[in-house]
């Protein structure tokens, strides 16, 4: 369900419950085992330290807000390249991501529908470099909170952006492979796609596996029961 509305320019923005509550899971996640030896790791890792609980909440609430931001640029980037083409959409923070909706259901020419959706990961490519320029001209002069997240920033996005790119159903590379792929070989061109992004996924899959990154495989598999589901609806 909606928590909150608002509008940016002319967006109008809903913020599910479901994007709050695995938002702060996963951000929960990241808090609980820092790893460097620099701020907040040095502090975190010190039960003894006085302000350890104080900068555990700011750091939680940072990375939070990390993540809604980084959702936000992406899903902007989506929005106003669709707006340039005359649509009205809205933002809505769902899930672990967000979605950007059309009221004419997306009903773009297949070029423009690649523009659109190519724009989410330039725009959440280009705040990641932002936040990676401004840690690197900064430098050690910035506050250590500052410096933290801005770095944080920048690998998240960088992370995502290569992540969302792949040919995954659901991923923004999911939605071009299937887009040029029925643009050029017609109905049989999804089909391709579906088992593209099969054989893609079992990969991720793999390699999640390897590197015990569990949110990185719950999340592929997510993709994967979509993707047996475009499989099953082509069949029928």
């Amino acid at each position: 369900f909606t928590v909150f509305r608002f509008r940016f320019g002319p967006f109008p923005v809903e913020v599910h419950f479901g994007h709050l509550l695995i938002n702060a899971f996963v951000a929960y996640s990241f808090v609980s085992y820092p790893t460097s030896t620099v701020w907040p790791a040095v502090i975190l890792n010190d039960p003894t330290n006085p302000r350890r609980a104080m900068t555990f909440g700011l750091v939680l609430a940072g990375w939070m807000a990390l993540i809604s931001l980084s959702v936000f640029a992406h899903e902007l980037g989506h929005a106003i390249t669709a707006r340039l083409f005359g649509s009205r959409p809205s933002i809505h923070f769902v899930g672990l991501g967000g979605l950007t909706v059309y009221p004419d259901g997306g009903s773009f020419e297949w070029w423009k529908q690649a523009l659109i959706t190519l724009s989410g990961p330039a725009a959440g490519l280009l705040f990641g470099v932002l936040a990676g320029l401004l840690a690197l001209v900064g430098g050690s002069s910035l506050p250590d909170g500052v410096r933290y997240f801005a770095v944080c920033i920048f690998q998240a996005n960088l992370f995502w952006t290569v992540l969302n790119l792949l040919p995954i159903s659901s991923f923004d590379g999911g939605r071009l492979t299937e887009l040029f792929m029925t643009r050029f070989l017609g109905r049989n061109g999804f089909l391709i796609a579906q088992l593209v992004a099969l054989a893609f996924a079992a990969g991720l899959l793999f390699l999640a596996f390897l590197s015990h990154q569990m949110l990185l495989g719950i999340v592929v598999l997510m993709m994967t029961g979509r993707t047996i589901g475009n499989i099953s609806a082509f069949q029928r």
